[in-house]
């Protein structure tokens, strides 16, 4: 019951103006407020459902396609992962509503790695959520450098999710201070 209450209150909740301006604010050369309004909306939606954090959903979208909504990006084996929070790889992209692309990647998110057998921890669903089964194995063991000997450590990506979300609630809470 308290799910489906949550789930309608945020149905039925349009985002705040503060709100889409403090996102936009985060990402201004990729979200106008109006589409920030959007984006919040699918994101609170789809947290309510799966019951995980809507800021995070927000920070996976963000890091996935940069707030694109339809986004379609090539992955190894010829294969595409698809929407905007690009969830999972798959031979072809159909079109969805923003809400179902967020619902896809909270759910991708929430029940294929958070719940997976065996997943330890937090950080390393979302490394399974941003590379799969190999990345958290490979990250268990020690570095993964991007290009084999350098670049970006790919085992860093949860706390690259972590920041995202960080700077997502401190702009608006910063926000909510310029507006009180």
């Amino acid at each position: 019951m308290e799910m489906l209450i949550r789930i309608a209150i945020a149905l039925f909740s349009s985002p705040s103006l503060d709100d889409a301006e403090a996102l936009h604010r985060f990402a201004p050369q990729y979200v106008s407020v109006d589409s920030a309004r959007d984006h919040i909306w699918a994101a609170r939606v789809s947290a309510a459902v799966y019951d995980v954090d809507a800021d995070m959903v927000l920070a996976i979208s963000y890091h996935e396609s940069r707030f694109t909504d339809g986004v379609v990006a090539a992955e190894p084996g010829g294969r595409v992962s698809c929407g905007a929070m690009t969830p999972y790889p798959t031979k072809t992209c159909e079109t969805k509503p923003l809400l179902a692309q967020y619902l896809d990647g909270a759910r991708h998110w929430a029940v294929d790695w958070r719940r997976a057998g065996d997943i330890r921890s937090e950080r390393e669903a979302l490394l399974g959520y941003a590379g799969g089964y190999a990345l958290v194995r490979r990250c268990r063991q020690g570095s993964v450098l991007r290009h084999k000997t350098h670049g970006d450590d790919l085992c860093a990506t949860a706390d690259v999710f972590n920041g995202l979300r960080a700077r997502i609630v401190r702009e608006r809470r910063q926000k909510l201070k310029t507006a009180s």
